[in-house]
Formats: structure tokens, C-alpha cells, sequence
């Protein structure tokens, strides 16, 4: 269980970080 739960934390993360590179993107694309 706690594995799991880890994994979807790294996720989670992994996401969030990759909306933060688009937003990054979206403000050079400006």
C-alpha cells in the first residue's frame, strides 16, 4: 500500500512539473 502510494506521489509530481514546463513554454512562446 504505501508503495502505491508513493508511486502516485512521484506522479503527481512528475505532472505538475511538466505543467509548470508548459506554462514556462507558453510565456517564451510570448
Amino acid at each position: 500500500m504505501e508503495e502505491l502510494n508513493i508511486r502516485d506521489a512521484s506522479e503527481t509530481k512528475v505532472s505538475a512539473s511538466e505543467d509548470e514546463e508548459t506554462e514556462i513554454e507558453k510565456l517564451f512562446t510570448w
